[in-house]
């Protein structure tokens, strides 16, 4: 499943077969697009960095469906939900709070106890027994 896709112009007309190449040497270094006449540069960045950017550009349930998705053992889950449940606790937001809490799959014991220790010291906890 693609998460973000973006096309890639390089020329104005199309090139022939055998013409643009791609070049990588591992995963964490950045790949290229060589044509006899340009160069374009990919830096790919890993799963963590994605869902902070996410986040960043106001992307809260695109980070969100990402972290459950690819989440696995990279705690990545577990940390998109505390990025994305402190704000609302904070702002009384209990509702969407809970919201949030329940749209991951796969959260670690450690963090649904932080999660209720959490809404426990913002006032919600009766909110999120419900």
């Amino acid at each position: 499943e693609a998460f973000c896709t973006a096309e890639v112009p390089l020329l104005l007309r199309p090139l022939p077969a055998g013409r643009a190449h791609l070049c990588s040497a591992a995963p964490h270094l950045p790949m290229f697009v060589a044509t006899p006449r340009e160069l374009v540069v990919f830096d790919v960045g890993d799963s963590l960095e994605y869902a902070i950017a996410l986040l960043n550009a106001g992307r809260r349930d695109d980070a969100i469906s990402f972290a459950d998705v690819a989440g696995g053992s990279l705690g990545l889950s577990d940390l998109v939900c505390k990025k994305c449940l402190v704000p609302d606790l904070l702002s009384g937001n209990f509702d969407r709070a809970c919201d949030t809490v329940g749209r991951f799959r796969r959260l670690e014991e450690s963090t649904w106890r932080e999660c209720v220790a959490l809404f426990d010291d913002y006032g919600g906890l009766h909110r999120l027994a419900l």
